[in-house]
Order: structure tokens, then C-alpha cells, then sequence
């Protein structure tokens, strides 16, 4: 008899472990899950960073997911804290929310969902996972509805000699009425810019040689892509300790939607983009400089009141993309912000910045300990001073790159 109960006893342990391991998922409860070990996200088989998931229970076995991303300044600075996270750009490019109502399934102690589905600008198929500590997330076979820009890859284009020819790799238009005379300089607004942007005034190789902003361009961008996933692969010189190589930058740092034959919408990573200053915040090879602007040598709370309002200001950018002008003729490509973004901006914004007392000492102390640039002083103070007036009668502006098709 005493044999038997514990036969009994034995039987009823295996059978009580054998529900435990069946016994599903758990209750379906509100969560959000963000961050590395908590959330990973495929996009067409790569990973992508910085993104959100927030599940809330419908029904038993039925949850709306929405995917998005949120920024927090403070976690750059501290002088950031008092502005309040905001939306940062969508897992799909033109998308900076996701909400789907899904059914549930469960694989063991998981949950997981299914769904195929578009936007305005992709299709996709998606998969998912999670229980209480982690969701994995597949969105596969996205594609861009309209491919009118992908495929191929685009570097710089190569500098012309004459430093006014279109053929330079910074695209500068800027056609403006103001009657703006620079003692020393001929032309126009447009002209100086462009010959500024080529003056080699920017200190390498421990201070024996310097470069020009073109140069600084050339040297430190490969190429750019454009996939028909929405990516924008980009290659650049990543120089550490020494050392130099062109690497990608991670995936999904740059994403585009075309909006016209020629115009897009340009969205950037900051996770990435964060990930990509702490990774070239080290002892760098001279070639391409850690400050191109150099430090600044003065500096009060004002000047940073100023960009912190700014950046409360334009954050709807980051969530909603950049408009840029895309413009390709035979084997170039002309990528750039055009008046409709740029006298807002630089009126609204900009000149608030430029006009502060400070901003203004910084600039006039780096002229001053910049031999190339301290012949320059006179045209640069006069176009820094003159740029209300020279904004007030500007008809066209145009400010971005040119490239041609990556060999």
C-alpha cells in the first residue's frame, strides 16, 4: 500500500511539472519594450536601433502594437533636460507611427503576431514575438512603393579648379537682390560662398597643413546610396587611433521616401547618429578633424538658451523627415534644401543666433586666430552683419551636395 501512494505521489509531481511547462505566456498585460535586450527589431534582415514598441491589450488574445521612437536631448546634455522627449522617426521611413489592432498566437511561453501590410510609401510582411522580458520583431520584404531613386551609389563630386563652377561638391545657389559691396571680393553673395567653402583654412595633421571645407567632404565621404528598401547607405572614413578605413555607417541611420521625380523626404537616426560621434570621439588620424570649426572660445547660458529653443523648435523634423530637392541629369545628382525650408529656417531660426552677442564673439575669435581665414575677416563680418538684409531680398537659395555615380 505504502508502495502504491508513492507511486501515486510521483505521478501527480510529473504530471503538476508537466502543466507548469505548457502553461502558455501568462495574462497579456500593457508593456513597452525599447532598448538593446529588450527589443530587437529586423529590418529586411539587418538590425535597426532606437526604436519603440508599446503593446496594449485589446482582448485576451488580441493587442494594439505601435511602433515609433522617442528622443530625449537630456541623455546628450543636461542643458537638454528641460525640453520634453518628443517623436523621433518611424521604423518605415515616411511612417513615424505604426498601429496595428492584432490577433494573438502563442508559441510556448510567447505571444506572437503576424500581419502584412503598406503605408503610403512601403509594403511590408511583419512577425513578432515577446513575452514579459523581450520582443522580437521581423519586418520583411519592405519595399518602396515608388523607386524612382533607388538602386546605384553616389560620391562626391570631384572639385573643379575655378571655385565658382557648378562642378564643386557643395551645391550653392543663392540669388539675392541685396546691394552688398565686400571690399576685397567681386561677385556675388553666391560667389564668395563658394569660394569660402574652398578657402583652406581648417587646421590637420597636428597643425602643419590645413584643408577646406570641400576637402573635408571629399576625403570624408565615400558613397551614398539609395536602396529600395527606403535605405540610404552611406560609407565614409572613420579614422582611430591611427588607423583609417571607409566603413558603412549602421543600418538604418538614413532613411528616404521619394515625394516626387524630384523630392524626397530625408530621416535621420539619432540613436545612430549618437552611436556614430562616440564612435570617432577618439584619437583620430589627422585627415579628416575631430572640431572642423575648432572650440569655441567664448561661451555663456544664452547662446545655448538660443539652441535649445531651436531644437524644441524643429524637433518635428526628426519625426517627420527633412524635404530636400533630388535632382539627377545624365551622371550626377544634386541633393538639397531649397528656399521653401531654408528662409524660415534661416530667418526664423538662424539670424536669432548669428545676432546674439555671443555667437557673434565666437566667430570674430576664430577669424582672428585663423590666418587663412583672417584675410577673409571684412567679407565674413560683412556677410555675417548683412544677412537679415540679404535674406529680406533673397529670391533663390539652395544648399546641399553634388555628387556623380560611384565607379
Amino acid at each position: 500500500m505504502k508502495k502504491q501512494m508513492l507511486l501515486l505521489a510521483a505521478g501527480a509531481i510529473l504530471l503538476t511539472g508537466c502543466k507548469d511547462d505548457n502553461q502558455g505566456p501568462g495574462t497579456l498585460k500593457e508593456q513597452v519594450f525599447e532598448g538593446r535586450g529588450r527589443l530587437e527589431i529586423d529590418y529586411n534582415d539587418s538590425e535597426i536601433a532606437g526604436k519603440r514598441v508599446t503593446v496594449t491589450p485589446l482582448s485576451d488574445m488580441k493587442a494594439r502594437i505601435t511602433f515609433d521612437s522617442q528622443v530625449d536631448l537630456s541623455t546628450l546634455n543636461e542643458a537638454f533636460k528641460s525640453i520634453p522627449p518628443f517623436p523621433g522617426p518611424g521604423v518605415l521611413p515616411g511612417s513615424p507611427s505604426i498601429t496595428l489592432d492584432l490577433p494573438l498566437g502563442t508559441d510556448g511561453d510567447e505571444y506572437t503576431f503576424s500581419y502584412k501590410g503598406e503605408t503610403d510609401f512601403v509594403t511590408y510582411t511583419l512577425h513578432g514575438k515577446f513575452d514579459n522580458n523581450k520582443m522580437d520583431v521581423d519586418f520583411t520584404d519592405v519595399r518602396l512603393k515608388n523607386q524612382t531613386f533607388a538602386g546605384g551609389a553616389w560620391a562626391p563630386m570631384p572639385a573643379d579648379k575655378n571655385p565658382l563652377s557648378d562642378r564643386q561638391p557643395f551645391h550653392i545657389v543663392w540669388e539675392t537682390t541685396a546691394p552688398i559691396q565686400i571690399p576685397g571680393l567681386e561677385g556675388t553673395v553666391q560667389d564668395i560662398l563658394r569660394t569660402l567653402v574652398n578657402v583652406p583654412f581648417i587646421p590637420v595633421y597636428n597643425n602643419t597643413a590645413s584643408m577646406s571645407l570641400t576637402q573635408v567632404i571629399a576625403n570624408g565621404l565615400r558613397t551614398l546610396g539609395m536602396s529600395g528598401d527606403g535605405n540610404m547607405p552611406v560609407t565614409y572614413l572613420q579614422t582611430a587611433n591611427g588607423a583609417s578605413t571607409f566603413v558603412g555607417v549602421p543600418f538604418g541611420t538614413f532613411q528616404y521616401v521619394p515625394l516626387s521625380q524630384y523630392a524626397l523626404k530625408l530621416y535621420a537616426n539619432p540613436t545612430d547618429l549618437l552611436t556614430l560621434v562616440l564612435l570617432n570621439n577618439t584619437n583620430r588620424d589627422p585627415n579628416i578633424p575631430d572640431h572642423p570649426f575648432g572650440a569655441p572660445t567664448r561661451a555663456d547660458g544664452s547662446l545655448v538658451d538660443i539652441l535649445m529653443q531651436m531644437a524644441n523648435t524643429m524637433k518635428g523634423m526628426v519625426s517627420e523627415g527633412l524635404p530636400l530637392a533630388c535632382v539627377r541629369q545624365d551622371n550626377s545628382m544634386a541633393l538639397y534644401a531649397n528656399s521653401e525650408l531654408l528662409l524660415p529656417l534661416l530667418k526664423g531660426y538662424i539670424v536669432p543666433i548669428l545676432q546674439n552677442p555671443v555667437t557673434r564673439g565666437i566667430v570674430e575669435d576664430y577669424i582672428d586666430n585663423n590666418e587663412a581665414l583672417a584675410q577673409y575677416k571684412t567679407a565674413v563680418m560683412l556677410l555675417y552683419d548683412g544677412l537679415p538684409l540679404i535674406l529680406d531680398q533673397t529670391s533663390k537659395i539652395e544648399l546641399g551636395l553634388n555628387f556623380v555615380k560611384a565607379k
